[in-house]
């Protein structure tokens, strides 16, 4: 605070201040992060002593200013790390995409080199076991594609899914009729694949053996929301049942063990009717 800058030795006057004529003036820091980013100058033609009130006045002035400059400043450092960080998400999807891609690749691969090796098995049990290979690593492919589709890649509409592995199944037979009857349900990839290749097998192993004349149909069906917050999944064929002389066959014991890994029971009924197994887990 200077009250008559023309008695003052200690500062020298810029040409704007004299050219104005200014006598008095009273100068406040514009402080911002604890360092002077400028200052905020009142003038007066006449000499002045400035009052107290006038100082916190000009002080508050200060503040408000550089309030608003650094809410500027924020604002663009903000906008450039939301800038940087849409850069960082696009990159991370390319790669993600890329790498879901290859995936599909090397599942091609493996199916294609399958398809090749069959041919060469002299007896029809290793052909057989050749295509439950394939069907299975099949059911693990379709699994990865759905999961590719969504965007978090977290987690699979196992309806979407089970419509998608019934769908080939019933590309190899024509007299088979298999329907999918699902309520919408969103699980983790480690509980979609097991109940895939489930579906997979049990569907599989009825139009290969329930069928005598070689037509029926074959219905998977889902619940979801019963007790506990369990869900239910339930293969059923109109086939002839399950021969009494070959009771819980590998099919089977493959199917309680990938239930076991969910933490799932099954239990199946089978008559001249048909059969029905069912699968009940937890979705979480």
């Amino acid at each position: 605070m200077i009250e008559d800058i023309r008695e003052s030795t200690d500062f020298r006057i810029s040409p704007p201040v004299a050219e104005h004529g200014v006598v008095a003036l009273l100068n406040v820091p514009v402080l911002i992060d604890g360092s002077a980013w400028g200052v905020l100058e009142v003038d007066s033609t006449e000499r002045r002593d400035f009052s107290e009130d006038a100082v916190i006045f000009m002080q508050a002035a200060a503040s408000i200013t550089a309030n608003a400059i650094a809410r500027v400043n924020v604002e663009q450092t903000n906008a450039a790390s939301v800038t940087t960080a849409s850069l960082v998400a696009q990159q991370h999807q390319l790669g993600l995409e890329e790498m879901q891609h290859r995936v599909k690749n090397y599942f091609q691969l493996i199916l294609a080199m399958l398809t090749l090796e069959r041919p060469k098995f002299p007896t029809e049990i290793g052909r057989s076991l050749i295509d439950k290979i394939a069907e299975r690593i099949l059911a693990v492919s379709l699994a990865h594609d759905q999961l590719a589709l969504k965007q978090d890649a977290r987690a699979i509409n196992l309806r979407t899914y089970l419509q998608a592995i019934t769908a080939g199944i019933s590309a190899q037979v024509s007299n088979v009729a298999i329907e999918v009857q699902a309520d919408e349900l969103d699980v983790a990839m480690d509980r979609a694949v097991p109940l895939g290749l489930i579906v997979n097998e049990l569907a599989t192993n009825s139009f290969k053996h329930a069928f005598a004349d070689g037509a029926g149909s074959i219905t998977v069906s889902l619940r979801s929301g019963l007790d506990h917050g369990n869900a239910e999944l339930v293969v059923a064929d109109t086939g002839g049942g399950i021969d009494p002389e070959k009771p819980g066959g590998s099919g089977l014991r493959l199917v309680r063990a990938l239930a076991r890994n969910i933490g799932g029971r099954v239990e199946q009924d089978s008559s001249r009717q048909g059969t029905r197994t069912s699968v009940m887990f937890p979705p979480k």
